[in-house]
C-alpha cells in the first residue's frame, strides 16, 4: 500500500469513528458497497475521485480533510 493510500485510509478511519459509523455504514451513506470501501481502505483497490468526493459528503467534511497530508508527501503519485 502506498504512503498515499495509507494517509487517504487514515483520514478517512479518523472520519468515520469521530461519527460513530461502522465502515458498513459509511459506505452505505456514500452510496458504495461495504466490500467495496472495505477493500480501498485495505488497499486492494484504489479509491477513484469520485468516491472520496461522496464519502467526504456522506460524513460532512471538506474535500480537503479527506486529502490532508498529501501535499507534505515526497512519494510518487500513482498513475
Amino acid at each position: 500500500m502506498s504512503n498515499y493510500v495509507r494517509c487517504v485510509r487514515s483520514n478517512l478511519a479518523a472520519e468515520i469513528s469521530r461519527r460513530d459509523l461502522t465502515q458498513a455504514r459509511a459506505a452505505e451513506l456514500a452510496g458504495l458497497t461495504a466490500e467495496g470501501l472495505s477493500k480501498r481502505m485495505s488497499g486492494q483497490v484504489e479509491f477513484r475521485l469520485g468516491e472520496l468526493i461522496r464519502l467526504a459528503r456522506a460524513l460532512n467534511v471538506p474535500f480537503a480533510t479527506v486529502v490532508a497530508g498529501l501535499d507534505e508527501m515526497s512519494d510518487e503519485v500513482p498513475a
